[in-house]
């Protein structure tokens, strides 16, 4: 099978689990959200699935299953631009020798083509003798999606790539990378917390919640019936000016249940569970997780 496919990945930190038996499907040229609050894992995943997190699972990249031993491969294949281009690039390297060195990880480099990647992210060819302090947040940005473009890769983990920016410099980076993804033949891992750019971004959406995929559904089919009552929850978090909300906004924090706890790991907070609805024990015996091989969303009701 071709695309991204990461199965039954599972993420510890010492006894603590972050990450539970996850599994997650990236085909060609699509762009894949990955949605929920800070703390439900979403980051944790793609470092993972870029192999600067330890894990058991199995990741392959069109049809190859990838080893810790396959890093060079992988890098080849797979990219991430994280959520501050501050700290992910070298405030002692010039923007232009940030790009060569990503362009040296697998081939010599042709003459002028450090100039062809800033331009392709639409920055003059002359910020390649600047530092990064001197560029604004979203400058700072493109030239970290430059570098990731510099490897050629055919996968791209982006990590809240617009939450460190203000709101004009996010809606240009969202339309680069929509471009970008067009014009290259991109497959993207969309993580973000914000529904609004993942409703622009997206074709088909995971929601999670403390370490596991809760729902899976196409973009349209998510914003406009969602299923799990999370997904609800955090629909009902964005406000939209004269639009009345049909659902419960969340109360309570995500980190408050044990995610050891027997039953739903939801409950305390669902609206539909057993804090608001005493009839409703299942939530509180069984885990509805496997339910999700055959409703695309883990819930009993």
């Amino acid at each position: 099978m071709q695309g991204l496919i990461i199965e039954n990945l599972t993420v510890r930190f010492g006894a603590f689990k972050a990450i539970d038996n996850v599994s997650i499907n990236v085909p060609p040229g699509s762009v894949v959200g990955l949605v929920g609050e800070s703390g439900s894992g979403k980051s944790t995943i793609g470092r993972a699935a870029s192999f600067m997190t330890p894990y058991s699972g199995k990741i392959s990249l069109d049809g190859k299953v990838v080893s810790s031993g396959d890093l060079k491969y992988l890098r080849s294949r797979m990219q991430m631009v994280f959520q501050d281009p501050t700290a992910s690039l070298n405030p002692r390297m010039r923007v232009g020798d940030s790009i060569q060195e990503a362009i040296k990880v697998n081939r010599a480099m042709v003459p002028g083509e450090v100039g062809h990647y800033l331009d392709m992210v639409h920055l003059n060819k002359e910020l390649a003798d600047r530092y990064p302090y001197e560029l604004s947040g979203g400058q700072r940005q493109r030239v970290a999606i430059a570098r990731v473009l510099a490897v050629k890769p055919s996968y791209i983990i982006l990590d809240e790539v617009t939450s460190a920016l203000d709101v004009s410099a996010q809606a240009a980076i969202l339309n680069l990378l929509r471009e970008l993804q067009s014009k290259l033949g991109l497959s993207y891992l969309f993580i973000s917390h914000n529904l609004d750019t993942v409703r622009f971004m997206c074709d088909r959406i995971a929601v999670m919640y403390l370490g596991r995929i809760v729902e899976e559904n196409d973009a349209e089919t998510f914003f406009q019936n969602p299923q799990h009552p999370y997904s609800r929850a955090l629909l009902a978090a964005v406000p939209r000016l004269g639009v009345r909300m049909d659902h419960a906004p969340l109360t309570g924090d995500i980190m408050e249940r044990p995610r050891n706890a027997t039953g739903c790991r939801f409950q305390d907070r669902c609206p539909a569970g057993p804090k608001f609805k005493p009839d409703r024990d299942i939530c509180r015996s069984r885990d509805p997780q496997d339910l999700m091989k055959t409703r695309g969303y883990a819930c009993h009701f």
